[in-house]
């Protein structure tokens, strides 16, 4: 349809019918659109001709509702109040960007709205949004203005992740201590989870919690949006702040408990004796009251058994019961805990960990490793929401790890997002009526306040806004983006400060087997673009090289790279070191397993070829674990480097890392060797190494020259390091003082 529908003072919004709700959605439409315009507009109940007529229509699903816009009326439809806001939030998306504006606009802006004829319903009835507010707690206007975003993209179930190890965020009246205690702790670590051993504190105290008057407003807030919130309580893991205020609830291993101040997984759990049930119960009378939905979420992931192992109490009461293990402990303990929720008239949400030892029989799972969990619940009759880590987790970066605040996870750019199907194969069919939808999560412990949330929240939240309504076809990819671009001037109105590699040119590489070079990669988002790039070192400008394909290089390049449109630059210079050389795309084999490999997005194409990231032309950098190589604890490491033909070379480099936190120690010497049949070898070079350690990590740069060498395989034979003793500090609390530690290498480089 062409043509807009411009919106002018005095016009008339006609509600015909009878329905408090619906006639509240339009009044705050009128109210929003006359803060920003200065248009009145009025509301009747009976005229038929009016400007903007809101129709109920039967045959409507719940959610979903018909626009007609054509320049002289609009057309609302739908059955229900849900419905006509869906709507709503439709109409508001499709005025000019100024409707976000928090100040008045005026008649500076056309208020118009595109013509067109929408019919529009979701395809899951549960679109959901995480947020973290225990690790670091998040202002009450910050989740009353989150409450919008969610609504404003027709997500309807919040999941407000109230209590963790870091902290407790929500008043309980019985226990005061949950707040007096565990809502406070006096620093929290600097960098990456395992950055800094011991750990490097910030000084600065970190506190806050919801009232329960806070937490009424917040309820009242959603419901008027048409969101559920769903609350979070943690247990039986994830409950350090929770023992720390109580620690009667704990199993009574440690002689004190105290609101953990870095991350990562900590054995302070909840012992499952009566006392802590009933605690549960108390806590949950509360929560139950406050929270009107059906679902109260109750966590049960990343529960170490470690106390529970020591505990008599535990131990005793798997015999009393005759469970199998710690596991069926966990079971039980979860069982238990249902049986309190479904007695206020609650139902129990969990992670997939609930599953272990036999799943609680009214329960929902959220599946979030991979899609193994939900397949097994939705096998077991039991309803399931969809929320992936690896396509769901928004904390994760969406720039190149290297140059981006730091965070947690992998990478998952906006196109993974956009093409995640919350029904994958194996839950099509009868197993597709157990899903319920999907869910996108927000983590906070790199999140300090409400700027980075928006950073890592956008714009991916738009993409996985599309998953969520069913809307998101492979095929639009294209189209979504274009999209994407105007939503920045709303954003800014709204002060929200988003990521904008939009604007940016990704840079990746990977040594190609099919064609035998290391090739770069740029790819931009924004459609009807160009990326000029230089490898030189130079900024590249709009003279220079414009990207159309891979580039080909055969030495060590830096890419700079930036993305022009109608011949100006939109975004920000990008630029990205690869190291090519003999060694580049060759395979590897080792005496030890990995501990873990580089997601290196560049090479995926290639997966079937054996090459991990030791010779993908990538470097190790200190602010993430992602271009590093681990292998697993060993007296000796050997690694062997295949280069397909007997080849010369004079010089080897390699990269390790020392840092306590990540269990990595630099090694203590290596031998070179080489040779031509990968069964007799001649060591070339020996050397033992001394360090200055400190408690961050740190990489070491291991070089080696020698006269020109002659040889298929070389190989790099580590004596590898040991953590030192009366460490301290470290995050995770079962360490190996005293034991070997992991070796990590970044490239091996022969030239």
């Amino acid at each position: 349809m062409e043509g807009y529908f411009i919106l002018k003072n005095n016009m008339q919004i006609s509600v015909p019918f009878e329905n408090k709700k619906v006639h509240q959605i339009a009044d705050d439409f009128t109210k929003k659109l006359s803060e920003v315009s200065g248009l009145y507009l009025s509301i009747s109940q009976e005229n038929t001709k009016a400007d903007i007529i809101f129709t109920k229509d039967n045959s409507l699903g719940n959610e979903a509702y018909l626009l007609n816009i054509a320049p002289e009326r609009i057309v609302v439809k739908a059955a229900s109040p849900n419905g006509f806001f869906y709507a709503v939030q439709s109409i508001l998306q499709l005025l000019p960007a100024e409707i976000c504006s928090p100040d008045f606009i005026g008649d500076h802006v056309t208020w118009q709205i595109p013509c067109a004829h929408i019919i529009d319903e979701p395809s899951f009835s549960y679109r959901g949004m995480m947020l973290d507010v225990a690790r670091y707690f998040m202002p009450k206007q910050y989740v009353l203005d989150f409450i919008d975003r969610l609504a404003a993209q027709k997500i309807n179930y919040f999941h407000f992740h109230l209590t963790e190890d870091q902290g407790w965020r929500i008043e309980i009246k019985k226990y005061p201590r949950l707040t007096s205690v565990g809502a406070y702790r006096p620093y929290t670590q600097t960098g990456y989870k395992h950055f800094h051993a011991p750990v490097i504190p910030d000084e600065v105290e970190h506190q806050g919690f919801y009232t329960q008057e806070d937490i009424k407003e917040i309820v009242a807030y959603a419901e008027k949006r048409y969101v559920t919130i769903i609350p979070e309580i943690e247990l039986p893991g994830h409950s350090s702040a929770a023992v720390a205020a109580y620690p009667e609830l704990s199993c009574g291993i440690k002689k004190e408990y105290e609101v953990v101040k870095n991350f990562g997984i900590f054995d302070n759990v909840f012992c499952p004796k009566e006392t802590t049930f009933q605690f549960l119960d108390d806590v949950f009378t509360e929560v139950a009251a406050l929270f009107p939905g059906k679902y109260i979420h109750i966590g049960g992931d990343e529960c170490p058994k470690t106390a529970w192992k020591q505990c008599k109490h535990c131990q005793l009461l798997i015999k009393k019961l005759q469970l199998k293990d710690e596991s069926s402990l966990q079971s039980y303990f979860i069982h238990r805990v249902e049986k309190i929720l479904n007695n206020k008239g609650k139902q129990l949400i969990g992670w997939d960990e609930i599953l272990e030892g036999g799943l609680a029989p009214n329960s929902t799972v959220m599946s979030w490793r991979g899609e193994q969990g939900g397949i097994e619940a939705a096998q077991a009759g039991h309803p399931v929401i969809m929320i992936p880590n690896a396509d769901t987790y928004l904390n994760y970066y969406q720039e190149d790890p290297e140059f981006a605040p730091v965070g947690s996870g992998s990478f998952l750019p906006m196109e993974q997002v956009y093409r995640f199907n919350p029904l994958s194969t194996l839950l099509k069919g009868k197993l597709s009526q157990y899903v319920l939808g999907t869910e996108a999560a927000l983590w906070t412990p790199y999140m300090k306040n409400p700027q980075i949330v928006d950073y890592y929240m956008y714009p991916r939240f738009y993409a996985f806004a599309e998953v969520a309504w069913g809307t998101n076809k492979p095929e639009r990819y294209q189209e979504f983006l274009a999209n994407i671009g105007p939503h920045y001037k709303r954003l800014d109105y709204q002060s929200i400060h988003a990521c904008r590699n939009y604007f940016d040119a990704y840079i990746d590489g990977a040594y190609n087997p099919r064609t035998r070079a290391f090739e770069i990669r740029l790819k931009g988002m924004m459609p009807g673009s160009v990326i000029h790039y230089t490898l030189d070192g130079n900024e590249p400008t709009s003279k220079a090289a414009i990207y159309t394909q891979p580039i080909k290089v055969t030495k060590d390049t830096q890419v700079k790279a930036v993305v022009f449109k109608n011949g100006a630059q939109v975004g920000k210079v990008t630029q990205k070191s690869f190291f090519v050389n003999k060694a580049t795309g060759k395979s590897t084999s080792s005496n030890v397993a990995y501990r873990f490999k580089p997601d290196n997005p560049g090479a995926k194409d290639y997966s079937e070829f054996n090459f991990c990231g030791l010779t993908n032309g990538i470097r190790g950098y200190l602010n993430h674990v992602h271009p590093w190589v681990a292998f697993k604890p060993a007296q000796y490491t050997e690694i062997i480097v295949d280069l397909d033909t007997i080849t010369s070379f004079r010089k080897i480099r390699y990269g390790v890392m020392n840092g306590y936190g990540q269990e990595a120690v630099a090694p203590e010497s290596v031998d070179i060797e080489i040779s031509n049949d990968s069964i007799s070898f001649k060591r070339i070079a020996s050397k033992k190494f001394t360090y200055t350690i400190s408690n961050k990590w740190q990489m070491f740069e291991q070089k080696f020259n020698f006269e020109p060498q002659k040889a298929r395989y070389v190989k790099l034979r580590f004596k590898n390091g040991k953590l030192p003793h009366k460490l301290g500090g470290f995050p995770v609390p079962e360490k190996r003082e005293g034991e070997l530690g992991l070796l990590f290498i970044d490239e091996i480089e022969i030239k």
